[in-house]
């Protein structure tokens, strides 16, 4: 008799247990405050290989294709203009909150670790930065995150960033390029993939001039000549790259500079639009070399692998690679710190 009313007793009990809700969640969903009037959202991977658009709402939701596992476009249609924002993320049921003002600035992220990973890591580099820690210590702290953020792209963003400090050491790259053959094969096609440059930075040693065809400023195709006993400095660049643009200025401010050391600068443009890139250098004024890549089936960016602007490379007359950088100010501290290298003349 005990036994039965114990059973009945747990029946009753499970019976008033409620069902738990299906969640109605959606892969990721956006809440935002705003006094603005948002008309849309529209969303895509860093690749936007697709595009999902949504209408404004409470909370916007997003179904998508694949799971979350890279950096995402935000793009919100207001009243006052398109406002955008890159954000890392993974997960499941994903919910982002924050502010829409002149920016979305991001209160909350739930249910993605990828969020603040990459949110904790610049924390991270700036405190490193703020106390002037050494290359190396830098160095080793990017590898061990690219190290442990091996099965996201994460990874892939932060090994651009390292090769952009050690574009002149083979060691570092090659240190970098061990870890990088842990990625999974589902990365090798992505937007922010470093395999080739790596490659061309370890393997490639001269910048042949003469294979190429350029345009020069009177619209003309074009081969460039070297002469003997000079050295060179290649600015790749195109009108649309604002630090392209402002270094330009430090540029003409060193020409003599430049010229003192022996070295000629030669400006090398990826622009397609020859008016846009023509007109640029009249307006500004610029008088040294400067050429338009013209082939479309063989291009000198493309060999090299450039795929970060500016990037200037410094050759001898043979045109042997010296060093590469991805600003003058380094370029031009290169150029001071090794005097017998680069000889005056």
């Amino acid at each position: 008799m005990k036994a039965l009313i114990f059973i009945t007793s747990v029946l009753i009990f499970i019976g008033c247990v409620e069902k738990p809700k299906k969640s109605n969640l959606a892969d990721i969903n956006i809440i935002v405050t705003t006094n603005f009037k948002i008309d849309s959202l529209r969303f895509s991977d860093i690749s936007q290989t697709k595009w999902y658009n949504v209408k404004s709402k409470d909370t916007m939701k997003l179904y998508l294709d694949k799971p979350l596992n890279d950096l995402y476009n935000f793009w919100f249609y207001t009243e006052s203009g398109k406002i955008k924002k890159q954000v890392w993320l993974d997960g499941n049921k994903v919910i982002v909150k924050g502010i829409l003002d002149k920016t979305f600035q991001i209160d909350s992220v739930i249910n993605s670790k990828l969020y603040y990973e990459s949110k904790n890591y610049v924390h991270e580099c700036n405190e490193l930065r703020k106390r002037k820690s050494s290359q190396t210590i830098i160095n080793n702290f990017m590898l061990e995150k690219i190290n442990k953020n091996i099965h996201n792209p994460f990874s892939l963003a932060l090994s651009n960033s390292f090769l952009y400090q050690n574009e002149n050491n083979k060691e570092q790259i090659l240190g970098l390029k061990n870890i990088l053959g842990k990625h999974k094969n589902s990365f090798k096609n992505h937007f922010l993939n470093v395999d080739d440059r790596i490659e061309s930075l370890l393997k490639i040693k001269n910048v042949n001039l003469d294979q190429y065809t350029f345009l020069n400023r009177n619209n003309d195709s074009t081969q460039i000549s070297l002469s003997k006993n000079k050295f060179y400095l290649l600015d790749f660049w195109f009108v649309n790259c604002p630090p392209c643009v402002k270094q330009h200025i430090e540029i003409a401010k060193n020409l003599s500079f430049l010229k003192e050391k022996n070295i000629e600068i030669i400006g090398i443009s990826k622009d397609e639009n020859y008016n846009e890139w023509s007109s640029y250098l009249l307006e500004k004024n610029y008088t040294w070399k400067n050429y338009k890549e013209y082939s479309s089936k063989k291009r000198l960016t493309r060999d090299l692998i450039i795929d970060s602007y500016p990037t200037y490379y410094l050759i001898s007359t043979e045109g042997k690679i010296l060093s590469i950088f991805n600003s003058f100010s380094r370029c031009k501290a290169y150029i001071e710190n090794n005097p017998k290298l680069i000889r005056s003349r």
